[in-house]
Formats: C-alpha cells, structure tokens, sequence
C-alpha cells in the first residue's frame, strides 16, 4: 500500500487555486495583448499568451449571460494562471493559478 497518501501528505501538496466568481485584476497594455496584471498590490509582467478562447454561453449562470475572452498566461513571477475578460463589462478576472 506504498502508492496511497496519508492525509497529512495530502494536505502539504500544493493545488490549483480555484476562483469561481473569478478574482478581480487590473491589466495594463492592449486589450487584445495585455502585458501585465496587478493582483493582490503586485504588478505581475505577462512572458506568453498560451492559450486563449471564448466562451459566451447562457448556461453557465442561470438567467445570465456569460461572454468572456479566457487566456492562460506565464508571468515572470512563475505564475501561470487562466485570466478573462467580461466581455459585458470589460473587466478583468482572475479564475485559476496553477501550481
């Protein structure tokens, strides 16, 4: 039974950080080619766009519409992280940091 975890091994591993309702950031250049993200009073440069997609869909909050512009940045920090912009609003969100 070597490959099953105890909980306290579990529990010192580190995990992707979810944020459902999204974590509000501010970006700075180009909406199209944002360079950088201010999270948590920290100015974090954007190296790469590694992913980037669009969800508009009906379905995701009941009674909503959801319209978004999703990309899966690398920051110079490590950080790699799923950000997007509400496309009703223009704001920017963070959802996921990967560890």
């Amino acid at each position: 039974m070597s490959g099953i975890k105890k909980p306290n091994q579990i529990a010192n591993e580190r995990m992707t950080r979810l944020f459902p309702e999204g974590n509000r950031i501010e970006m700075l250049g180009a909406e199209e080619i944002p360079n950088e993200l201010i999270w948590t009073n920290a100015t974090q440069h954007i190296l790469a766009v590694e992913n980037r997609w669009t969800v508009h869909s009906r379905s995701l909050k009941p009674g909503a519409t959801v319209w978004r512009e999703c990309l899966k940045v690398l920051a110079d920090n490590g950080l790699v992280g799923q950000i997007y912009r509400d496309l009703t609003c223009s704001s920017w969100f963070l959802a996921r940091v990967h560890d």
